[in-house]
């Protein structure tokens, strides 16, 4: 799902819990409940309810967070926040073989689930003795030099080998 979709779904949950009874602002709810489920899958929390401090708070949460598992799982959905994870299982289970370099940029330090998925892809790469595997660390002074400098590595890399398939991913874009 997109963000947007994201939203209605976590909306959906809290308003079908009755706490729209309770809350003035559905939409800043269930943007802070999407926040909650991305860092909960970015760490790799456990999602389930006894390792929570079961406040009332906490037990809202814990029901609307049911409430978006069970529409995600009825129609086959992912968020944002579960792609590294699911991506990971995937390369795990002998999924679809990388082809090429995977190049991250931009992590000070990536959350478990993002490092999982480096590692996993890492993993394929190396499998495979056409692809090198090679790792660089580029230091930019802010996020407009790290974009140019990430634009200006795709152009050569293209330049180089015109038929090539380059994906760039932003965080939060």
């Amino acid at each position: 799902l997109d963000s947007a979709q994201e939203q209605v779904l976590w909306e959906d949950s809290i308003r079908a819990s009755h706490a729209d009874d309770v809350l003035l602002n559905i939409p800043q709810t269930a943007a802070a409940a999407a926040a909650a489920w991305d860092l909960l899958h970015a760490w790799e929390a456990p999602l389930h309810g006894r390792d929570f401090d079961w406040s009332a708070d906490c037990e809202a949460f814990l029901g609307w967070m049911r409430a978006v598992q069970i529409r995600l799982n009825q129609n086959g959905w992912i968020t944002r926040s579960e792609l590294p994870g699911v991506l990971a299982k995937q390369f795990a289970m002998g999924g679809r073989t990388a082809r090429g370099d995977v190049t991250t940029v931009g992590f000070d330090d990536p959350p478990p689930a993002v490092a999982r998925l480096c590692r996993e892809l890492g993993t394929v790469s190396r499998s495979d003795p056409q692809i090198p595997s090679r790792a660089c660390r580029v230091e930019c002074a802010d996020i407009n030099a790290e974009l140019t400098a990430a634009a200006w590595w795709a152009r050569q890399r293209l330049e180089a080998s015109p038929g090539l398939r380059i994906g760039v991913i932003v965080h939060g874009l």
